[in-house]
């Protein structure tokens, strides 16, 4: 294991740590708000569909925190990459550092924006049962979401368009940045 791969390994641990504690309040709401039935006068569809998700957004989120406490070894390396020769550490680390940022911006991204669906679906509920479903500000939460969402999505996959791009811009300036020091010393 090389060193990106040890930083990968690390914040990767420190991320489902964060995730575990910045979930807990969370469900521990969920937990009371239907131990003492704040529902209100929610139907019992309404009241199962709540649990399901209850249940699907704990068990996300135990997964989640598993894959990256526990077997963050497998996708430090996966993150990184293969090892590489010492010549050219700089040069190849830059594509695994890029890559490690985007994965656990993606996971961020994904976090924070699972954990407005349960109060989103509960407002769109309440409003369904109300007969006041045209509110525009619900499909501007909704599309806020999906958006995040699909960002969280391409960023957990490392970005690997922009990832390229990116180094390529680096190097052409690390190249550019050579050249005028070599000239200036000459």
């Amino acid at each position: 294991m090389n060193k990106m791969q040890t930083l990968a390994k690390i914040l990767l641990a420190v991320l489902g740590i964060y995730t575990l504690l910045k979930s807990l309040p969370q469900l521990a709401s969920y937990f009371v708000m239907f131990s003492f039935n704040s529902l209100g006068d929610c139907s019992i569809i309404g009241k199962i569909l709540m649990f399901l998700w209850l249940l699907l957004h704990t068990a996300f989120i135990l997964v989640i925190a598993y894959q990256l406490l526990f077997r963050g070894r497998f996708w430090a390396e996966k993150i990184v990459g293969e090892k590489f020769d010492e010549s050219q550490k700089d040069v190849l680390s830059l594509p695994a550092a890029y890559r490690l940022a985007f994965v656990i911006c993606g996971i961020l991204i994904i976090f924070w924006a699972l954990s407005y669906v349960p109060r989103f679906f509960v407002i769109l509920y309440t409003r369904f049962q109300q007969g006041m479903f045209h509110n525009s500000s619900d499909w501007l939460t909704l599309l806020i979401i999906m958006v995040q969402l699909t960002i969280g999505i391409y960023l957990l996959c490392g970005a690997p368009h922009f990832v390229r791009w990116q180094v390529k811009k680096s190097l052409e300036i690390r190249k550019k940045t050579e050249t005028s020091n070599n000239a200036v010393t000459e």
